[in-house]
């Protein structure tokens, strides 16, 4: 949806050239921006970590959470505008930031025109400002291939559950905060966001990329695993990212072991495999 209809058909139906890379590599990235001159760049949240030209207006990022961390150095260092949208193929895209509104880190935006939104609580049925998003709009799929009983499951009456775990602001605004069977676990009584963890650690200068899942605590709870991919790695590294997410956090959202990788599982390019680290999460113990 992001990289075929907004990056590309977007762009084309507003009269634009598009220069488009086979794959994603950092040298040839900036080479091709030096010789071409785009003054736009959507891209997923790891490639906005490029330092690209000043010439660009404008960039845009979506279909993965970008660390908030990243998302303030890339507004500071450059001083442009950094829009933000959220969409899934089922319905298109729902919200999106505008680049003239003051920036506010982490969020995805308002709705776009056609769309009708609800946020559901999952545990009471209720409309809350924190809970699942719900979606109806014209743009909305009618179903999916040859799957009626996947296509009823995932609508309530006219509405699409999306799955998505958001919180709605004041002024209409939405922060994604994750997949509800993923991203969003019980610890101890609290109601934690893996989205929110992995953005405190973002800010750790020895973390390049981090994925918490929750695993089954024994009480009926869960606790978190923070699996890191490290910016360089030596024995104890662990410690220290901890000692530094601890101050941040609170005591039930503390990650009950960081787990250093050479990388982390993807199921495409830069989608990481939550579930593959679920699996390997499993049986890890709180502390003490």
């Amino acid at each position: 949806m992001h990289g075929l209809v907004v990056g590309l058909l977007g762009a084309l139906l507003g009269g634009m050239s598009v220069s488009v890379c086979e794959s994603f590599d950092a040298c040839a990235v900036l080479e091709r921006l030096e010789r071409e001159r785009p003054t736009v760049i959507p891209a997923k949240a790891g490639i906005q970590a490029v330092d690209v030209a000043p010439r660009l207006r404008m960039r845009a990022c979506g279909s993965a959470p970008l660390p908030r961390a990243l998302e303030d150095r890339i507004r500071r260092v450059f001083g442009q505008p950094l829009v933000q949208r959220y969409g899934t193929s089922e319905t298109g895209m729902v919200l999106a930031a505008e680049p003239q509104s003051p920036p506010t880190t982490g969020r995805v935006g308002r709705p776009l025109p056609g769309w009708q939104l609800r946020v559901v609580d999952p545990a009471t049925g209720k409309e809350a400002d924190e809970g699942e998003l719900w979606v109806k709009g014209e743009a909305l799929f009618s179903g999916y291939f040859r799957a009626p009983e996947l296509t009823r499951s995932a609508m309530e009456e006219v509405f699409f559950r999306t799955k998505d775990l958001v919180r709605r602001h004041a002024d209409g605004s939405f922060d994604i905060l994750g997949r509800q069977s993923l991203d969003l676990f019980k610890v101890r009584g609290h109601k934690v966001s893996a989205v929110e963890i992995e953005a405190v650690f973002g800010e750790c200068p020895q973390v390049a990329e981090c994925a918490v899942v929750g695993t089954p605590d024994g009480d009926g709870g869960e606790i978190p695993v923070a699996f890191v991919r490290a910016r360089e790695s030596w024995p104890g590294i662990e410690d220290r990212i901890l000692e530094f997410v601890r101050g941040r956090l609170a005591p039930f959202q503390v990650p009950a072991r960081v787990v250093v990788v050479e990388d982390l599982p993807r199921t495409g390019p830069s989608e990481v495999d939550k579930k593959q680290l679920m699996e390997l999460a499993r049986g890890f113990k709180r502390p003490g």
